[in-house]
């Protein structure tokens, strides 16, 4: 019998559940935006779709005439929900950007101060 097999034939091999709490594969990063960003972005995401669905009531009821209840009700729907996707874009770029602010950055003193962007290759004078 190999090593790398129990007896009942499975692999050998530590499962997610026998993982200690030091082996996370991804570990939470410690410098999350505060709850209060959270939270206002999230009242901005639902606040641009409200007003989306008034501009999309709006178009529809300007340009229809007679019984159009349906027209509208989608008109709304539409407006709301293209609002409601471009605050989520922008709500998520600025949560990541208050992540990225948050960041500690290596200093690199051996360039005299410079900051270089990580994974960059310095080429040698004579190279």
């Amino acid at each position: 019998m190999d090593g790398d097999t129990t007896p009942d034939g499975t692999a050998d091999r530590p499962s997610a559940q026998h993982r200690s709490d030091d082996e996370q594969p991804f570990p939470a990063p410690d410098t999350v935006p505060p709850r209060s960003a959270f939270v206002l972005a999230y009242v901005g995401i639902v606040l641009a779709g409200l007003l989306g669905g008034a501009i999309g009531y709006g178009l529809v009821d300007v340009g229809c005439r007679g019984h159009c209840g349906t027209a509208r009700a989608f008109g709304a729907l539409a407006g709301g929900l293209v609002a409601a996707a471009g605050g989520g874009v922008v709500a998520v770029l600025v949560l990541r950007a208050m992540h990225l602010w948050r960041v500690p950055h290596d200093e690199d003193d051996d360039a005299g101060g410079e900051r270089q962007a990580p994974n960059v290759r310095r080429r040698k004078p004579s190279a």
